[in-house]
């Protein structure tokens, strides 16, 4: 039985920017989990006084605890180069077994795109059964594993420490072949195969682009699964990210009555109703941010840019205007 005074203890490694987002997180856990005490670790570089300040008086003002660990980021620097979409603060996750204080013998990282929807006590429980981590594998099946997305790692500290250290990671990456991903290859190379107890992606996991593509494999297995059981929704690509776009009820009725989704599907932009509906999970969650009013001043340039570019795109294409042609024609004809 969960005790009181337990403390669960949650990992986030966000730059500056990614640090607004992981508010969002961080509220989502205090709205879906009352009467737990979380303790924030957060594992970064370059996060300013300013924005750690904001940060510290929010989450203790909900009830929580928080602590900045910074990190030497130049070590990393002779691992894979990031991209665009991925800092350097990726990486952090491979210390965090000698970055936690030794007392904290479990604890769970997420990434700053997630958000938690329902309760966190059994996926933070879960019986490791000798491994090193829990994680979440890419088949339909919970059992099923081999390979993990590094988004959602329940880490086995106790059983880590003295074994796995940053040097683990700098010798396995000398070894393995170029063109692995970053992190998350590392921490499969190590862990996938032998040190990993796979928990079911569709609770703790939950990516929109696997449910669509399994939907009816996920119903087969497990009939009685609903998207209310989703306990951690992963805003993965591709398509709009939650902070990039928000849509009024009357612009969602816009776009289903002018057929925009077909456009924006042809442009890799999925505007399902699965999509959203856990897009106005997030800005829920954001609206009681102390940065709502940042995220909003970002979104409605992001959504002004990729709405145009996605209707510019399909316009240039000949089958957009002959279909548009048609359209005109047999209004028209209507008339």
């Amino acid at each position: 039985m969960e005790q009181k005074s337990e403390v669960y203890h949650i990992v986030a490694a966000p730059n500056d920017k990614y640090m607004r987002y992981t508010l969002v997180l961080f509220e989502s856990i205090f709205v879906t989990n009352p009467g737990k005490h979380f303790h924030f670790h957060v594992l970064h570089s370059r996060l300013g006084k300013e924005r750690m300040d904001q940060v510290t008086e929010y989450v203790t003002a909900r009830g929580g605890e928080i602590t900045f660990i910074c990190v030497d980021e130049s070590k990393y620097r002779e691992l894979p180069s990031m991209t665009d979409r991925i800092s350097i603060e990726t990486y952090f996750r491979l210390e965090i077994q000698d970055l936690l204080p030794e007392e904290v013998e479990r604890a769970l990282y997420l990434d700053g795109d997630m958000i938690v929807c329902g309760d966190l006590a059994e996926l933070y429980h879960t019986d490791f059964e000798g491994n090193s981590i829990a994680a979440c594998g890419f088949s339909a099946r919970c059992e099923q594993g081999g390979e993990f997305n590094a988004g959602m790692i329940l880490f086995n500290l106790k059983q880590m420490r003295g074994t796995i250290t940053f040097e683990t990671y700098r010798s396995l990456a000398e070894r393995m072949e170029e063109g692995y991903y970053m992190d998350q290859g590392l921490l499969n190379e190590l862990f996938g195969k032998d040190a990993t107890k796979y928990v079911w992606k569709q609770r703790y996991n939950f990516t929109c682009p696997f449910y669509r593509k399994f939907k009816k494999q996920i119903e087969t297995e497990d009939a009685s699964f609903t998207l209310d059981d989703v306990v951690v929704m992963h805003y993965t690509g591709p398509g709009i990210r939650p902070w990039e776009a928000e849509f009024s009820p009357k612009e969602i009725e816009g776009i289903k009555k002018k057929n925009l989704r077909d456009i924006f599907a042809s442009n890799g932009i999925l505007l399902d109703d699965l999509y959203f509906r856990f897009l106005a999970k997030w800005w829920e969650h954001a609206a009681n941010t102390p940065v709502y009013e940042e995220l909003k001043h970002d979104m409605y340039e992001s959504k002004s840019r990729i709405l145009s570019d996605a209707l510019l795109k399909t316009i240039d294409t000949k089958e957009y205007a002959v279909g548009y042609r048609i359209l005109r024609l047999a209004r028209k004809i209507k008339r």
